[in-house]
Protein backbone atom coordinates (compact mmCIF):
# COMPACT_ATOMS: atom_id res chain seq x y z
CA UNK A 1 0.00 0.00 0.00
CA UNK A 2 3.42 1.93 1.04
CA UNK A 3 4.52 1.79 -2.44
CA UNK A 4 1.13 2.02 -4.44
CA UNK A 5 1.07 5.41 -2.61
CA UNK A 6 4.48 6.40 -2.91
CA UNK A 7 4.45 5.97 -6.86
CA UNK A 8 0.89 7.82 -6.89
CA UNK A 9 1.99 10.70 -5.82
CA UNK A 10 5.81 11.20 -6.73
CA UNK A 11 5.10 9.51 -10.37
CA UNK A 12 1.20 9.77 -10.97
CA UNK A 13 0.38 13.40 -9.51
CA UNK A 14 3.77 15.22 -10.56
CA UNK A 15 6.13 15.13 -7.30
CA UNK A 16 4.29 15.84 -4.76
CA UNK A 17 6.46 15.00 -1.56
CA UNK A 18 3.33 14.06 0.60
CA UNK A 19 4.23 15.69 3.42
CA UNK A 20 4.43 19.80 2.76
CA UNK A 21 1.48 21.37 4.07
CA UNK A 22 -1.36 22.89 1.00
CA UNK A 23 -1.42 26.13 2.76
CA UNK A 24 2.53 26.71 2.09
CA UNK A 25 2.86 29.26 -0.60
CA UNK A 26 3.11 27.74 -3.81
CA UNK A 27 7.19 26.97 -4.73
CA UNK A 28 8.13 25.66 -7.48
CA UNK A 29 11.46 23.64 -7.65
CA UNK A 30 11.60 21.56 -10.75
CA UNK A 31 14.55 23.04 -11.99
CA UNK A 32 16.57 22.19 -8.90
CA UNK A 33 18.34 18.83 -7.64
CA UNK A 34 18.68 16.78 -4.92
CA UNK A 35 21.80 15.04 -3.69
CA UNK A 36 20.77 12.67 -5.59
CA UNK A 37 20.38 13.84 -8.58
CA UNK A 38 16.57 13.62 -9.12
CA UNK A 39 14.06 16.58 -9.61
CA UNK A 40 12.94 18.29 -6.08
CA UNK A 41 9.60 17.69 -5.40
CA UNK A 42 6.96 20.57 -5.51
CA UNK A 43 4.13 21.48 -3.42
CA UNK A 44 2.10 22.75 -5.98
CA UNK A 45 0.14 19.59 -6.58
CA UNK A 46 -0.54 18.67 -3.28
CA UNK A 47 -3.83 17.50 -3.02
CA UNK A 48 -5.91 18.01 0.13
CA UNK A 49 -6.52 14.53 1.23
CA UNK A 50 -4.93 11.48 0.02
CA UNK A 51 -5.99 7.73 0.40
CA UNK A 52 -6.27 4.22 -1.22
CA UNK A 53 -9.71 5.42 -2.69
CA UNK A 54 -7.89 7.68 -5.04
CA UNK A 55 -5.65 4.90 -6.34
CA UNK A 56 -8.30 2.38 -6.65
CA UNK A 57 -10.95 4.85 -7.30
CA UNK A 58 -13.96 2.95 -7.88
CA UNK A 59 -15.24 -0.97 -7.99
CA UNK A 60 -15.91 -1.02 -11.39
CA UNK A 61 -13.22 -2.34 -14.15
CA UNK A 62 -11.73 1.04 -14.74
CA UNK A 63 -11.03 1.50 -10.86
CA UNK A 64 -8.48 -1.11 -11.57
CA UNK A 65 -6.32 1.50 -14.21
CA UNK A 66 -4.10 3.37 -11.97
CA UNK A 67 -3.04 -0.72 -9.96
CA UNK A 68 -2.63 -1.53 -13.31
CA UNK A 69 0.11 1.27 -14.52
CA UNK A 70 1.89 0.85 -10.87
CA UNK A 71 2.33 -2.49 -11.65
CA UNK A 72 3.69 -1.92 -15.25
CA UNK A 73 5.78 0.65 -13.34
CA UNK A 74 7.69 -1.85 -11.92
CA UNK A 75 8.17 -4.12 -14.27
CA UNK A 76 9.62 -1.42 -17.09
CA UNK A 77 11.34 1.49 -14.65
CA UNK A 78 12.38 -0.61 -11.77
CA UNK A 79 12.84 -4.36 -13.30
CA UNK A 80 11.30 -6.35 -10.97
CA UNK A 81 11.33 -9.89 -11.44
CA UNK A 82 8.07 -12.10 -12.18
CA UNK A 83 7.76 -13.56 -8.69
CA UNK A 84 7.81 -10.09 -7.26
CA UNK A 85 5.57 -8.99 -9.81
CA UNK A 86 3.15 -12.46 -8.64
CA UNK A 87 3.53 -10.68 -4.75
CA UNK A 88 2.30 -7.19 -5.89
CA UNK A 89 -0.68 -8.36 -7.40
CA UNK A 90 -1.51 -10.67 -4.48
CA UNK A 91 -1.15 -7.29 -2.78
CA UNK A 92 -2.99 -4.89 -4.64
CA UNK A 93 -6.46 -7.64 -4.82
CA UNK A 94 -6.28 -7.54 -1.33
CA UNK A 95 -6.49 -3.82 -1.15
CA UNK A 96 -9.25 -3.94 -3.38
CA UNK A 97 -11.44 -6.10 -1.77
CA UNK A 98 -10.98 -4.52 1.21
CA UNK A 99 -11.63 -1.11 -0.77
CA UNK A 100 -14.61 -2.72 -2.69
CA UNK A 101 -16.13 -5.91 -0.21
CA UNK A 102 -17.91 -8.39 -2.46
CA UNK A 103 -22.28 -7.83 -2.51
CA UNK A 104 -24.65 -10.36 -2.19
CA UNK A 105 -26.99 -11.00 -5.38
CA UNK A 106 -30.05 -9.29 -4.49
CA UNK A 107 -33.46 -10.21 -5.60
CA UNK A 108 -33.18 -9.60 -9.30
CA UNK A 109 -30.00 -10.48 -9.42
CA UNK A 110 -28.77 -13.87 -11.44
CA UNK A 111 -26.50 -14.15 -8.72
CA UNK A 112 -29.47 -14.03 -6.28
CA UNK A 113 -27.89 -14.75 -2.40
CA UNK A 114 -24.18 -15.41 -3.44
CA UNK A 115 -21.62 -12.76 -2.78
CA UNK A 116 -19.90 -12.06 -6.00
CA UNK A 117 -16.34 -9.87 -6.13
CA UNK A 118 -16.56 -5.87 -7.69
CA UNK A 119 -15.05 -6.62 -11.32
CA UNK A 120 -12.32 -3.86 -9.62
CA UNK A 121 -11.12 -7.33 -8.35
CA UNK A 122 -11.99 -9.53 -10.90
CA UNK A 123 -10.12 -7.47 -13.13
CA UNK A 124 -6.27 -7.53 -11.50
CA UNK A 125 -7.44 -11.43 -10.66
CA UNK A 126 -7.58 -11.63 -14.62
CA UNK A 127 -3.76 -9.89 -15.00
CA UNK A 128 -2.82 -12.51 -11.97
CA UNK A 129 -4.06 -15.03 -14.43
CA UNK A 130 -1.96 -14.29 -16.86
CA UNK A 131 1.32 -13.77 -15.04
CA UNK A 132 0.93 -17.20 -12.63
CA UNK A 133 2.64 -18.96 -15.49
CA UNK A 134 5.24 -16.97 -16.10
CA UNK A 135 6.68 -16.56 -12.39
CA UNK A 136 6.09 -20.32 -11.74
CA UNK A 137 8.54 -21.05 -15.59
CA UNK A 138 11.25 -18.24 -14.47
CA UNK A 139 14.29 -18.75 -12.12
CA UNK A 140 14.35 -17.46 -8.86
CA UNK A 141 16.97 -14.45 -9.01
CA UNK A 142 18.08 -15.50 -5.69
CA UNK A 143 21.18 -17.90 -5.61
CA UNK A 144 19.91 -20.64 -3.58
CA UNK A 145 23.06 -22.27 -2.67
CA UNK A 146 24.28 -19.15 -0.85
CA UNK A 147 21.06 -19.73 1.33
CA UNK A 148 22.86 -23.43 3.11
CA UNK A 149 25.43 -24.44 4.95
CA UNK A 150 27.09 -27.79 4.40
CA UNK A 151 26.46 -29.74 7.55
CA UNK A 152 30.85 -30.00 8.00
CA UNK A 153 30.95 -26.56 7.64
CA UNK A 154 28.25 -25.67 10.01
CA UNK A 155 29.41 -27.70 12.63
CA UNK A 156 32.85 -26.26 12.30
CA UNK A 157 30.83 -22.98 13.06
CA UNK A 158 29.41 -24.51 16.13
CA UNK A 159 33.46 -25.78 17.25
CA UNK A 160 34.39 -22.00 16.76
CA UNK A 161 31.76 -20.79 18.66
CA UNK A 162 32.67 -23.18 21.35
CA UNK A 163 36.20 -21.90 21.81
CA UNK A 164 34.90 -18.19 21.71
CA UNK A 165 33.75 -19.08 24.81
CA UNK A 166 36.76 -19.12 26.45
CA UNK A 167 36.91 -16.55 30.04
CA UNK A 168 39.83 -15.11 28.79
CA UNK A 169 41.00 -13.56 25.69
CA UNK A 170 44.28 -14.27 23.90
CA UNK A 171 46.26 -11.73 25.60
CA UNK A 172 45.36 -13.52 28.51
CA UNK A 173 43.15 -11.07 29.96
CA UNK A 174 39.71 -11.59 32.10
CA UNK A 175 36.31 -11.24 29.65
CA UNK A 176 33.62 -9.74 31.37
CA UNK A 177 30.93 -11.75 32.34
CA UNK A 178 28.44 -10.43 30.12
CA UNK A 179 30.58 -11.27 27.39
CA UNK A 180 31.13 -14.46 27.75
CA UNK A 181 27.74 -15.59 29.19
CA UNK A 182 26.40 -13.82 25.20
CA UNK A 183 29.32 -15.86 23.85
CA UNK A 184 27.96 -19.21 25.51
CA UNK A 185 24.08 -18.30 24.57
CA UNK A 186 25.48 -18.02 21.02
CA UNK A 187 27.15 -20.86 21.09
CA UNK A 188 23.95 -23.22 22.49
CA UNK A 189 21.27 -21.46 19.81
CA UNK A 190 24.01 -23.40 16.96
CA UNK A 191 24.83 -26.24 18.74
CA UNK A 192 21.14 -27.38 20.16
CA UNK A 193 20.51 -26.94 16.26
CA UNK A 194 23.02 -29.08 15.62
CA UNK A 195 21.64 -31.86 18.02
CA UNK A 196 17.78 -30.94 17.37
CA UNK A 197 17.40 -30.38 13.99
CA UNK A 198 13.83 -28.61 14.59
CA UNK A 199 12.34 -25.30 13.38
CA UNK A 200 14.39 -22.16 14.87
CA UNK A 201 10.67 -21.21 16.99
CA UNK A 202 11.51 -24.80 18.94
CA UNK A 203 14.64 -22.21 20.07
CA UNK A 204 12.48 -19.26 20.60
CA UNK A 205 9.70 -21.15 23.04
CA UNK A 206 12.22 -22.93 24.88
CA UNK A 207 10.65 -23.04 28.85
CA UNK A 208 12.41 -24.74 31.48
CA UNK A 209 10.18 -27.39 33.40
CA UNK A 210 7.40 -27.17 30.54
CA UNK A 211 9.78 -28.23 26.98
CA UNK A 212 13.08 -28.10 28.30
CA UNK A 213 13.04 -30.62 31.04
CA UNK A 214 15.76 -32.34 32.45
CA UNK A 215 15.63 -36.33 33.54
CA UNK A 216 17.46 -37.53 36.70
CA UNK A 217 18.19 -41.35 37.26
CA UNK A 218 20.68 -43.38 39.09
CA UNK A 219 23.04 -45.27 36.90
CA UNK A 220 24.97 -48.51 37.98
CA UNK A 221 28.38 -48.59 37.42
CA UNK A 222 31.45 -50.88 38.11
CA UNK A 223 34.08 -48.44 39.52
CA UNK A 224 34.72 -47.47 43.45
CA UNK A 225 33.99 -44.30 43.26
CA UNK A 226 30.83 -44.09 43.92
CA UNK A 227 28.51 -44.52 47.06
CA UNK A 228 27.37 -48.59 47.81
CA UNK A 229 23.67 -48.36 48.63
CA UNK A 230 22.85 -50.31 52.21
CA UNK A 231 20.29 -52.11 50.92
CA UNK A 232 21.62 -53.57 47.51
CA UNK A 233 25.07 -55.10 46.19
CA UNK A 234 25.40 -52.74 43.64
CA UNK A 235 26.82 -49.18 42.83
CA UNK A 236 25.42 -46.16 41.50
CA UNK A 237 25.98 -42.57 40.23
CA UNK A 238 23.29 -39.72 39.70
CA UNK A 239 22.50 -39.30 35.93
CA UNK A 240 20.67 -36.96 33.44
CA UNK A 241 19.26 -36.31 30.69
CA UNK A 242 18.40 -32.95 28.76
CA UNK A 243 15.29 -33.16 26.31
CA UNK A 244 12.95 -30.68 24.46
CA UNK A 245 9.34 -32.31 25.52
CA UNK A 246 6.61 -30.78 23.20
CA UNK A 247 3.08 -31.33 24.34
CA UNK A 248 0.04 -30.87 22.23
CA UNK A 249 -0.61 -27.36 23.37
CA UNK A 250 2.95 -26.63 22.38
CA UNK A 251 3.27 -26.88 18.47
CA UNK A 252 1.43 -25.57 16.17
CA UNK A 253 -0.27 -28.93 14.54
CA UNK A 254 -0.46 -30.32 18.51
CA UNK A 255 -4.08 -30.98 17.90
CA UNK A 256 -3.64 -33.53 14.92
CA UNK A 257 -0.79 -35.36 16.02
CA UNK A 258 -0.59 -34.96 20.06
CA UNK A 259 2.57 -35.43 22.26
CA UNK A 260 5.66 -35.25 20.41
CA UNK A 261 8.85 -37.56 21.05
CA UNK A 262 11.25 -36.46 23.38
CA UNK A 263 14.21 -34.78 21.42
CA UNK A 264 17.45 -35.43 23.62
CA UNK A 265 19.86 -33.03 23.29
CA UNK A 266 23.76 -34.20 22.85
CA UNK A 267 25.54 -34.56 26.18
CA UNK A 268 28.59 -32.51 25.48
CA UNK A 269 26.05 -29.56 25.42
CA UNK A 270 25.24 -30.24 29.45
CA UNK A 271 27.83 -28.50 30.71
CA UNK A 272 27.32 -25.05 28.69
CA UNK A 273 23.90 -25.43 29.36
CA UNK A 274 23.55 -25.83 33.01
CA UNK A 275 26.56 -23.20 33.90
CA UNK A 276 24.62 -20.58 31.95
CA UNK A 277 21.50 -21.61 33.42
CA UNK A 278 22.81 -21.82 37.10
CA UNK A 279 25.64 -20.23 37.40
CA UNK A 280 29.71 -20.95 36.51
CA UNK A 281 30.02 -22.60 39.45
CA UNK A 282 27.73 -25.13 39.02
CA UNK A 283 28.89 -28.79 38.48
CA UNK A 284 26.07 -32.01 38.50
CA UNK A 285 28.00 -34.53 40.07
CA UNK A 286 27.95 -32.53 42.97
CA UNK A 287 25.08 -30.20 43.17
CA UNK A 288 22.43 -32.66 41.57
CA UNK A 289 21.07 -33.99 45.55
CA UNK A 290 21.15 -29.96 46.46
CA UNK A 291 19.34 -28.12 43.76
CA UNK A 292 15.87 -27.82 42.57
CA UNK A 293 16.20 -26.94 38.92
CA UNK A 294 12.96 -25.13 38.65
CA UNK A 295 13.83 -22.90 41.55
CA UNK A 296 17.64 -22.64 41.02
CA UNK A 297 17.71 -21.26 37.12
CA UNK A 298 18.62 -18.23 35.61
CA UNK A 299 21.77 -17.45 37.30
CA UNK A 300 22.74 -13.70 37.41
CA UNK A 301 25.90 -14.86 35.66
CA UNK A 302 24.52 -16.59 32.21
CA UNK A 303 20.41 -15.66 32.06
CA UNK A 304 20.81 -12.33 33.19
CA UNK A 305 23.68 -11.11 32.13
CA UNK A 306 22.83 -11.89 28.47
CA UNK A 307 19.36 -11.19 28.63
CA UNK A 308 19.46 -8.49 31.37
CA UNK A 309 15.16 -9.07 32.36
CA UNK A 310 14.09 -6.70 34.69
CA UNK A 311 12.37 -9.42 36.94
Amino acid sequence: ARGLMGWLVRVKRGGWDGVSCVDQETETRAKTKTRHGSPAVTTEHAPKSLSLRDAIPSGDAEGASLAIEYLQWLCEARGIAATTEAFQLRSLIAIAKWLHPSEVGGEDDKHKGAAYEKPVVMELVRVQRGGKTLAAKTAHVADESAKWLDWPAYLALVEMLRRECAPLTHLGDQRRDDDVACAVQRYLLFAILASVPDRQRTLRELRLGKTLVCETFDEVVDDDSHQVADDVDFKYAPRRRWVVRHAPEDYKTGNAYGARPDLALDPRLYPALEQWLFGVDFVFERDCGDVDVASAAYSDWGYRAALAPTH
